[in-house]
């Protein structure tokens, strides 16, 4: 009866969320809550923009070094601004990608959508530094990843494929991905394909999240979670 109710309710666009169902769609409380009990050290924070995830990791996890990469020349003046003198939070001026280098980088007018992937032949490009998170954990002697956040407009795909060896071994617990259901450039990385990846390499997915959708009503993009299948056994 109360089910009824509360479908006919949404119906009318009310949606009267129990404290379940809330906390299950806040995809920071759910990484929260696969991590819980375990002592979290490192979170990887990729297109981390001015640094709102950042403060949020540092803050659910107070032990835990945040590094957070962020390739845009003026969004990463305003992020180490802002972040001067937080403990545990690194920033890092550089993009992430399958291997360490330089790559043409994409400003587009929103600077959230600044990407690796050319959205068009005209698009206005800067040299930025790329980073494989493969080498940049060798580099640091990082053996396990807690979290991996990624917003990387499109280049979800390639980003993986640089820290392969160690999703292979299953050391990243919880991967928390922006991705596109309809990607809008070619080479951008699409949704299936990512999880297929990711899939193939014993993660297994855990939910969508702050999804959105075109005017068609056609998914267009959204947040998900993957997590190690170690990590989904130490839940049992």
């Amino acid at each position: 009866m109360i089910r009824k109710a509360l479908a006919k309710l949404r119906t009318l666009g009310i949606d009267i969320q129990s404290n379940h169902r809330r906390r299950a769609t806040n995809p920071l409380t759910v990484v929260q809550r696969v991590l819980r009990g375990r002592d979290v050290r490192t979170v990887l924070d990729c297109g981390a923009h001015h640094g709102n995830f950042a403060l949020e990791f540092q803050r659910m996890f107070p032990a835990a070094n945040v590094y957070s990469f962020e390739p845009t020349p003026a969004t990463y003046q305003v992020i180490r601004k802002r972040l001067a003198g937080v403990p545990r939070i690194e920033v890092i001026n550089a993009a992430v990608g399958e291997k360490s280098g330089t790559l043409d980088f994409f400003i587009a007018d929103d600077e959230q959508s600044n990407s690796l992937v050319r959205p068009s032949a005209d698009a206005k490009a800067v040299q930025v530094e790329v980073v494989s998170l493969g080498d940049f954990c060798k580099e640091r002697k990082i053996g396990h990843i807690d979290v991996l956040k990624m917003d990387v407009e499109g280049f979800e795909l390639a980003t993986a494929k640089g820290l392969e060896q160690m999703l292979r071994a299953q050391e990243v617990d919880v991967i928390l991905t922006e991705v596109r259901f309809q990607p809008p450039s070619p080479g951008a990385t699409h949704f299936v394909e990512l999880v297929g990846y990711l899939q193939g390499l014993g993660y297994q997915f855990y939910g969508f999240y702050s999804t959105l959708y075109k005017p068609t009503l056609q998914y267009d993009w959204g947040d998900i979670i993957m997590v190690s299948s170690k990590a989904i056994a130490r839940q049992s």
